[in-house]
């Protein structure tokens, strides 16, 4: 029985975490993760946050040529949230909607919707943090986001995705959590690391 999947390569530059729709079967140094929650679980696996949290805390350092290694018993101890199933609904509609954006060249609104999630992911470790510095977009994109439809036709997800991105950039809300979110003090942190290892790599 073909069952749901996320396929990831051992041996990375960034995080890659691929939800697979295709019934794909990986080869050699490329491994499946099987089991319950997937979509949302690529959306944190894929999220700046969990990508420096492995890098920082669970990878060992870099391997030559700023790779790095993902091994399954520190993708097993990362720390991942359970949160109830309806609260995982807008992550996994996000992952739909990347998956197709990108799959239809779309690039640059799955660039944006990926900013969300990170946005999101954030809004999920460090609530208290975000609302604080008025940050938080969960609640915000939860209530407007809407699942693809079995019947719907690529013309129409690809309105939609075009549509919500659109919104996201326009609405007060959610465009100030995803513009100054950077300025709250863990996204610092970990935006930080990011231009530091950039700044090596240029050096």
């Amino acid at each position: 029985i073909e069952k749901e999947k996320i396929i990831y390569a051992e041996i990375v530059f960034d995080s890659a975490f691929y939800y697979d729709t295709q019934s794909y079967y990986p080869e050699a140094t490329t491994f499946i993760i099987t089991g319950e929650r997937l979509k949302f679980l690529t959306a944190l696996l894929n999220s700046n946050l969990l990508t420096y949290a492995f890098k920082t805390f669970y990878a060992g350092g870099d391997l030559r040529g700023n790779t790095f290694r993902y091994k399954k018993v520190f993708i097993e101890n990362l720390p991942v949230p359970k949160i109830e199933l309806i609260a995982q609904k807008p992550y996994e509609i996000l992952v739909d909607c990347i998956l197709f954006a990108k799959a239809k060249g779309l690039d640059q609104d799955a660039s944006t919707l990926e900013w969300v999630v990170d946005t999101m992911v954030y809004g999920l470790y460090f609530e208290k943090e975000m609302k604080e510095d008025s940050c938080y977009i969960n609640e915000r994109i939860a209530e407007f986001i809407k699942p693809f439809k079995a019947d719907d036709t690529d013309e129409f997800k690809a309105e939609y995705v075009r549509t919500f991105v659109d919104f996201c950039r326009k609405d007060d809300i959610i465009y100030h959590g995803l513009v100054h979110s950077r300025t709250v003090k863990p996204v610092k942190i970990i935006n930080g690391a990011k231009d530091d290892r950039r700044k090596t790599e240029t050096d």
